[in-house]
């Protein structure tokens, strides 16, 4: 089994290409929190391939770009990384928390962004 994210680039390229708000997952400071927002990207392709690399090696916006955060009801679709997934839309992920805990936050108030899962074969 690969090690790391699935890549996603021709997806984030053709939604940019097609006039979307891209939003990236950054993981809060305080790890023990296991927190993380969604920021606002650049409009522009493969804006993400000079960026610096958190703990698990996946790409984060760096500081000194503006830190425009996703508030309740600006997502409609999160593509949601997992180890494992089952038939019913269940989905196993590292551990901490943060997807979960992230989309909590989004549900307040809010209907809940539809959810496509990524993942290879083996993980179904």
């Amino acid at each position: 089994m690969p090690e790391g994210e699935i890549q996603t680039d021709s997806v984030i390229n053709h939604c940019i290409e097609n006039g979307k708000t891209i939003y990236v997952p950054q993981v809060g400071a305080h790890f023990e929190l296991a927190d993380m927002d969604m920021l606002k990207c650049p409009a522009e392709t493969n804006f993400h391939h000079e960026w610096p690399r958190n703990k698990w090696r996946i790409p984060e916006p760096p500081s000194h770009l503006e830190r425009v955060v996703a508030k309740p009801g600006e997502i409609d679709l999160i593509i949601v990384p997992g180890l494992a997934f089952d038939a019913k839309g269940g989905r196993l992920g590292q551990g901490k928390g943060y997807y979960d805990r992230f989309l909590s936050k989004m549900r307040k108030d809010h209907a809940v962004p539809r959810l496509v899962g990524v993942g290879l074969e083996p993980q179904l």
